[in-house]
């Protein structure tokens, strides 16, 4: 092939091109081999994504579909063009007065703001609650005969989660599923007389969004907390594998108040200071993904997982365990136990 032949293609591919951005760093795969979190490979309707000891990886083969956007809790994966923000702000630009009917661009043509309906997670629809809608509307018509069908498999826990979140900022969200794959909005339809003259008539301006703006940063997650920390009024239980937020639990009678937890939490959710008296492990529910590395890394099988209560979340960090310890005269380890004496290593050396 010609030089200019190969440019050519490379230009082609770089136009066709619709993988996300990635950012390897936030995946709790790459901080830690032990992290059990597998919801990109598992969603991924195209089987395109990989995730190796650097982080995930998307191949050409991507739909351009978002749903490993939508599911990865820590955002490795992202969209400079169309971020959450920009993707909020063109959902809010749709609804009528509090209600909003969305749906993928194969089933209401260019101007629909998802490629695909599971894009859509728990946080979204709380940003949508925030915002003033109370109704949603999901357009599921294209989805049975559609190649991202498969990515669907976590929109059922996301929509229960976010009407949970929308009941704790008080809004009273309501989600249905409609099919309307016999009228899609990207075929021409059929022009009748009136509607071919109807070019005379002044259009009638759209209707303008109402209801408040949710405050939103470039991430879900800490305008999502900013939201309910200032608009929470329900404590609600969390029920769905889908919850947003989960904290760790620690038995105090088997951490030793080792490194071993905090050392691979990819988003410092987990954070250990020592002191003169021991160690203090902290966690914060608003920051913890869940991704379990913190609990496979624990060798004594001291540390659980459970998804956090809001007000939990709101307040944030917290200390979940304080374990008691003592420095090595010789190298100046902490060691766990109040008696005066060398860590395992140096005694083994003496």
């Amino acid at each position: 092939m010609s030089v200019v032949g190969s440019i050519v293609v490379e230009s082609v591919e770089a136009l066709i091109d619709c993988r996300p951005a990635i950012a390897p760093s936030r995946c709790s795969r790459a901080a830690s081999p032990r992290s059990r979190c597998s919801l990109c490979t598992s969603y991924c309707p195209s089987h395109s994504v990989s995730v190796g000891a650097k982080g995930p990886s998307v191949h050409a083969t991507c739909l351009g579909c978002d749903v490993c956007v939508a599911v990865c809790p820590a955002g490795a994966f992202y969209r400079s063009e169309r971020s959450d923000e920009a993707l909020l702000t063109g959902l809010l630009g749709l609804r009528r007065d509090d209600a909003l009917e969305v749906g993928c661009t194969a089933s209401r043509g260019k101007l629909a703001p998802l490629r695909c309906v599971g894009r859509l997670n728990a946080l979204l629809l709380l940003h949508l609650a925030a915002a003033g809608v109370s109704e949603l509307t999901l357009d599921m018509g294209c989805c049975p005969t559609c190649a991202t069908a498969r990515g669907l498999g976590h929109l059922a826990d996301d929509v229960e989660a976010g009407k949970r979140l929308a009941q704790a900022i008080g809004v009273d969200l309501r989600v249905k599923n409609v099919c309307t794959a016999g009228s899609r909005v990207d075929e021409p339809p059929r022009t009748s007389r009136r509607g071919l003259f109807g070019f005379l008539r002044p259009e009638s301006p759209p209707p303008r969004p109402a209801g408040p703006k949710p405050m939103m940063h470039m991430e879900l997650r800490p305008s999502a907390l900013a939201v309910l920390a200032t608009r929470l009024a329900v404590n609600v239980e969390p029920t769905s594998r889908s919850w947003p937020f989960w904290r760790v639990s620690v038995d105090n009678l088997k951490c030793t108040g080792c490194k071993a937890c905090s050392s691979v939490c990819a988003t410092s959710a987990l954070t250990r200071k020592e002191s003169a008296r021991g160690a203090r492990l902290t966690c914060d529910p608003g920051a913890c993904t869940g991704c379990g590395a913190c609990v496979a890394g624990c060798r004594l099988g001291a540390l659980s997982l459970e998804p956090a209560r809001l007000d939990s979340v709101v307040r944030g960090a917290a200390t979940v365990v304080v374990a008691t310890g003592h420095y090595c005269r010789l190298c100046g380890q902490l060691v766990p136990g109040e008696q005066d004496g060398p860590c395992a290593l140096c005694s083994r050396r003496r």
